[in-house]
């Protein structure tokens, strides 16, 4: 009881110490040694057997708290001049339904196999060359040993394994040695794989397009010769010729130069469809008109002021602009045209068919049958008074007439401006009456 401070405390303690003379020989040398042996007959029976038991109960103050605590504790071996120097040995039990080496807790630690919880693979034998597959808390799996050049190919439904890498398209080629995989392009590369199909190409040929097919290559092309298309089949280098001899050629390397021989060895006249006019003699100041694949045409020069005007039956040609009702004059010069009003303008198209009216002020207009004029302006209180058909209107002062008595009868007719004043008079009227108006 109380404090108490020590290096170890041991309930039990082997500590021998054996010497060998010189020329002595031991087979073990036990430090401890317990081999129970026990024997069960009849309906006898052992419920565990234990080799040794230790059970560690460690009671401490607050105050003094144990440093450790060993069930047991086996400290490192120093021998000398040993083949071999086990810290711990256990040997593997035979007989029983599981035989375990060493059980910690619930997880065995030594067994025939170390399981996956223990950190073994829960197998004795390895295929040869497999790898290794887990398997969860099961024991591990081993693929099969590939062959040379053959891959781990993995599988979303189940374990890896090695297979031969192979190509569907064939454009691949495998070479396979121990450890060893070689993948090369297979040549050549089709069309489809974006090669050409082709192992050699012809010097300085073009290359032409057959679809999906290999794609095809032109001879090569002499100086001076270029490439000319074909509506049934490749392109092909060609030397260009004139089959007139109107051109000549120099050629050289990449180059091309033609020229014209002379303007005269030129088919005359070159025809429309060769870009020519198909004429030798175009008339002076005309103008050309085409006529399809035919020559052109020319017309007769115009005239001065004249216009070129089309036609829906033939070719346009110049000719004079008109004026069918003469209402417009025309005043030509060369390579110019006047167009003006006629004066006067008719009535028939607005105008008033005169140049000049009276200028006097206060003129009024009117219509004489065939033209618009005018009548002076009259003084003041006269009115403008027709004098009859054919004959112009005038200013006039209006006249008065008195009478005592006015006895009209009938139908009577006042057209103004004519009025009937009656002043101071008394007077009736009867049946229909038609006045300017009437004043009593």
């Amino acid at each position: 009881t109380g404090p108490t401070t020590t290096a170890a405390l041991y309930s039990l303690r082997a500590n021998s110490s054996f010497n060998v003379s010189p020329g002595n020989t031991y087979s073990n040398v036990y430090g401890s040694s317990i081999t129970p042996t026990i024997q069960a007959s009849g309906t006898g029976s052992v419920g565990t057997i234990f080799g040794s038991y230790i059970q560690i109960t460690s009671t401490a103050g607050t105050g003094s708290p144990t440093d450790n605590a060993f069930g047991l504790y086996i400290d490192t071996a120093s021998v000398q001049n040993t083949t071999t120097a086990y810290g711990l040995y256990v040997n593997t039990p035979t007989g029983a339904g599981t035989n375990i080496s060493g059980y910690f807790s619930t997880a065995p630690l030594f067994g025939t196999p170390l399981l996956v919880a223990s950190g073994g693979t829960g197998r004795t034998v390895l295929t040869t060359y497999g790898v290794l597959l887990g398997e969860g808390s099961n024991g591990v799996n081993v693929t099969a040993a590939g062959s040379d050049g053959q891959i781990l190919v993995g599988s979303s439904t189940g374990d890896p394994a090695f297979a031969t890498v192979s190509s569907i398209t064939g454009t691949l080629s495998f070479v396979v040695g121990h450890n060893s995989l070689s993948i090369d392009i297979k040549a050549p590369v089709p069309v489809p794989f974006g090669g050409t199909g082709r192992t050699v190409l012809t010097t300085s040929g073009v290359l032409l397009g057959e679809g999906s097919n290999n794609v095809n290559v032109t001879a090569a092309g002499t100086d001076g010769q270029v490439l000319i298309g074909s509506s049934t089949g490749d392109p092909a280098f060609s030397a260009i010729t004139s089959s007139a001899g109107t051109l000549s050629f120099t050629v050289g390397h990449n180059l091309l130069n033609i020229e014209v021989v002379s303007i005269s060895s030129l088919i005359a006249p070159l025809p429309v469809p060769s870009g020519g006019t198909g004429r030798t003699v175009l008339t002076t100041s005309g103008v050309l008109i085409g006529e399809g694949s035919n020559n052109i045409n020319v017309t007769a020069a115009g005239t001065n002021g004249q216009v070129l005007i089309g036609s829906s039956a033939g070719d346009p040609a110049f000719a004079t602009i008109t004026s069918f009702t003469g209402t417009l004059t025309f005043i030509a010069h060369p390579n110019n045209l006047s167009i003006d009003l006629a004066a006067p303008v008719p009535i028939a198209f607005g105008g008033t068919n005169t140049t000049t009216f009276g200028n006097t002020t206060s003129s009024v207009l009117y219509f004489d049958g065939s033209r618009i004029t005018s009548v002076g302006p009259g003084s003041t209180g006269q009115i403008l008074t027709s004098n009859g058909s054919g004959t112009a209107p005038s200013f006039q002062s209006p006249s008065m007439q008195s009478a005592t008595s006015l006895s009209l009868s009938g139908v009577i007719t006042v057209t103004p401006p004519t009025s009937i004043a009656l002043i101071n008079t008394s007077f009736s009227i009867t049946g229909p009456t038609t006045t300017a108006a009437l004043y009593s």
